[in-house]
């Protein structure tokens, strides 16, 4: 019964993070495009190297690059555990766009064991029948981000500095 629940909470929060980023009557902006195009330009002088190998040596790794904006209103703490994650957390990018980031530190879960099995095949998962999310893991398997491919966002390059951590 506790499984159950914890898959129908974890739903409802899918699902409320979808309708919360979905804005059919949207249409892209200089700002929105400003933002886009402005997150590829990394800093060249910030090395991963120079940061922990944790959550927030990831965050502050990204904000540093200037492919995430460290204000507070950006960013907003997520359910992680709904995804079987220790932690997670949501960076606005722009008014449609976003990106998630989650960290795994026990991967024993059954939960948490069928969301990254589901990456791992092939780049998306789903949760209760809901319409697939895309996902994508670092390559020490200890993270995910989660963002929303239909948009026109350039990803790519938050994603690529992503999947080396």
């Amino acid at each position: 019964m506790k499984k159950i629940l914890a898959l129908l909470l974890a739903a409802l929060f899918v699902l409320a993070l979808t309708a919360c980023s979905a804005d059919p009557l949207y249409t892209s902006t200089d700002a929105d495009n400003e933002a886009a195009t402005g997150a590829s330009e990394a800093s060249p002088a910030v090395s991963k190297d120079d940061y922990p190998d944790s959550f927030q040596g990831l965050q502050n790794y990204l904000i540093d690059s200037g492919l995430l904006s460290d204000k507070d209103n950006d960013k907003v703490e997520t359910y992680a555990e709904l995804l079987g994650a220790e932690n997670g957390v949501r960076y606005t990018l722009s008014s449609t766009a976003f990106i998630e980031f989650y960290e795994y530190t026990d991967t024993t879960s059954a939960l948490a064991k069928n969301v990254l099995d589901q990456v791992a095949a092939d780049g998306t998962f789903e949760l209760v029948g809901l319409d697939p999310l895309t996902g994508v893991l670092s390559d020490s398997g200890k993270y995910m981000a989660v963002y929303n491919a239909d948009l026109s966002y350039d990803y790519d390059a938050i994603l690529s500095p992503f999947k080396k951590w």
